[in-house]
C-alpha cells in the first residue's frame, strides 16, 4: 500500500483500507483515502490502537528486562518520571511507561523521547514534540549502531527526528524500540515492515585487538604509501667532493714585544735673540781668537802680534 502525501504540509501519510477519510497529525488536514474499501471495512474489526500499543509495549518490556537497563527507563508504569514529563510536556493524566534522556551537568534533560499513553513525546534540538500511536507506528524508524564512543549511533524516528546514541544502555533501548515498533506495525497493517526499518551494526575494531590480519593489513597499507612515494619523486645521486682536512693547532703565539723607542738627548735651548750660528772669526778659542795661538792674519798669529820672543 503506497505512502501519501499531505497537500498541505507535506508530511508523510499512511492509508488504510478500512477509513474514507485520512488525517493528517501534523496540520490536521482531511483527505479522501483512495485506498479504500468499504466491504473491508464493513467486515473488518476495529482495532484499538492505544490499547494494542500499550500492551505489546508492556509485555515486550518486561520479556527484555528493560527496567534492569537503567533506573527510571521503562515500568508498567514508572513510577517516579517527573523530569522527563516535565521535559517532553507529557500531560500529568497519562501514564509513562518507556523513557530514553540524555541530561545536562544540571539534570535537565537536553535530548530524549518517551512511550506514554498518548504516543510519542520527545524533546529534540531544544523545542517539544507529540506523534500519535498511529503516526509513530505507520512511519519509518531504523538504527545505527556506532562503533566507538568517539562515533556514536543514531536513531531515526520518521524524516525529522534523529537522536544521538552515545551509551550502551541508551542502545539497548534504541534496539528495542525498532523490534517494538516493527512487531506492532505487522500486527496493526497485517504486512511486514519495510527492509530499510532494521538494525544496523558497525563493526568496531578495539585498540590493541587487530590480531596479525589488522597487523598485515596496516604493513601493507603503509608500504603502498612508501611506494607510490617513492614513484613520485625522482632523486638525482650527487657527487659528493671530500675536502681536504686542515689540521689546526691550538696552540696560540705570543704577540711580539714592542721596542724600546731612542730618545735622544735634548738639546739646550737658544737665548732669545741669538743667532743661530756665528761665524768661526767670531768663537773664543777659534783661529782669529785673541790672545791666542792665532792665525795666518790675526791677532796672535805669525803675522800680528802675538806671543814675541822673549
Amino acid at each position: 500500500m503506497e505512502k501519501m502525501i499531505c497537500s498541505s504540509c507535506g508530511a508523510t501519510m499512511t492509508p488504510n483500507n478500512t477509513q474514507p477519510f485520512l488525517t493528517c497529525e501534523y496540520c490536521d488536514t482531511t483527505v479522501a483515502n483512495p485506498h479504500y474499501e468499504q466491504g473491508t471495512a464493513t467486515a473488518a474489526p476495529a482495532v484499538d490502537l492505544q490499547a494494542l500499543c500499550v500492551q505489546k509495549l508492556m509485555d515486550m518490556g518486561k520479556n527484555e528486562n528493560l527496567a534492569d537497563v537503567a533506573d527510571g527507563c521503562f515500568g508498567t508504569p514508572i513510577q517516579e518520571a517527573g523530569t522527563a514529563r516535565s521535559a517532553m510536556e507529557i500531560p500529568d493524566r497519562e501514564k509513562v511507561y518507556l523513557v530514553m534522556d540524555r541530561s545536562s551537568i544540571f539534570w535537565s534533560v537536553e535530548e530524549g523521547l518517551a512511550l506514554a499513553d498518548g504516543g510519542l513525546y520527545y524533546k529534540h534540538d531544544g523545542e517539544t514534540g507529540k506523534r500519535s500511536w498511529e503516526s509513530f507506528i505507520t512511519d519509518a524508524i531504523s538504527f545505527a549502531a556506532g562503533s566507538s564512543k568517539a562515533q556514536p549511533g543514531t536513531l531515526n524516528i520518521g524524516t525529522s527526528l534523529a537522536f544521538s546514541i552515545t551509551t550502551e544502555e541508551d542502545a539497548r533501548i534504541a534496539r528495542f524500540l525498532v523490534d517494538y515498533h516493527n512487531q506492532v506495525y505487522r500486527q496493526y497493517t497485517g504486512d511486514a515492515a519495510p527492509a530499510a526499518w532494521t538494525v544496523t551494526e558497525s563493526e568496531a575494531v578495539e585498540e590493541g585487538s587487530a590480531g596479525i590480519g589488522g597487523l598485515l593489513g596496516t604493513v601493507a597499507a603503509v608500504a603502498t604509501t612508501l611506494m607510490r612515494n617513492n614513484r613520485a619523486r625522482t632523486v638525482v645521486p650527487r657527487s659528493v667532493v671530500q675536502r681536504p682536512v686542515v689540521q689546526r693547532s691550538f696552540r696560540q703565539t705570543p704577540p711580539p714585544k714592542p721596542q724600546p723607542r731612542r730618545m735622544e738627548p735634548a738639546r739646550p735651548a737658544r737665548p732669545m735673540g741669538q743667532p743661530a750660528h756665528r761665524p768661526s772669526a767670531q768663537r773664543p778659542g777659534g783661529m782669529y781668537r785673541n790672545g791666542g795661538h792665532g792665525g795666518m792674519g790675526g791677532p796672535g798669529g805669525r803675522g800680528g802680534p802675538g806671543r814675541g820672543r822673549r
